[in-house]
């Protein structure tokens, strides 16, 4: 990559074969420096921490963009776990044994549910889902009967997902 001091931030992948109304410019290669083309060289960062800047700059005759460490913000927008969507009914049942939910607490509490449709519902779900998704309504009114709160689902979806 290319670019010429006189216009830093437009990159070329050559020098112009036409220039300053000159045919075969890139071949004068005697001449591209004096008219200000230069080499643009991106420096290595580590891209867990750092991130380049969006402009390029001109440092000891090369063109290239400032290395600049990520805010408080930006690391914790990269280090935050993403909620699977779903998870396997096998995967899910490991989290809550993993977080000291017994099954068969959670037997108990399904069938101590008293509106009748309500409990075959998640008792369905509970034994014969494949997958259980995050956003189903069932799953939220079995959290709450077990006292887990939505940030607590997350996790125990998170969880699961390494299992």
């Amino acid at each position: 990559m290319i670019t010429n001091i006189e216009n830093i931030q437009t990159i070329h992948a050559e020098i112009p074969n036409f220039y300053k109304g000159t045919f075969n410019y890139n071949l004068l290669t005697e001449k591209h420096f004096e008219d200000g083309w230069r080499e643009v060289v991106l420096p290595s960062f580590d891209i867990t921490t750092q991130k380049l800047s969006d402009a390029y700059i001109l440092e000891n005759d090369i063109v290239t963009k400032e290395v600049i460490d990520l805010s408080e913000e930006e690391l914790a927008e990269i280090n935050k776990v993403v909620v699977p969507q779903s998870v396997t009914n096998a995967q899910f049942r490991l989290a809550l044994i993993d977080s000291g939910i017994s099954i068969s607490n959670i037997n108990s509490y399904i069938n101590g549910i008293e509106d009748e449709t309500q409990k075959e519902t998640i008792q369905s779900l509970w034994e014969y889902a494949n997958y259980f998704e995050r956003a189903n309504q069932q799953l939220g009114a079995m959290a709450q009967l077990l006292g887990l709160s939505s940030e607590q689902l997350d996790n125990l979806f998170i969880l699961a997902n390494t299992k």
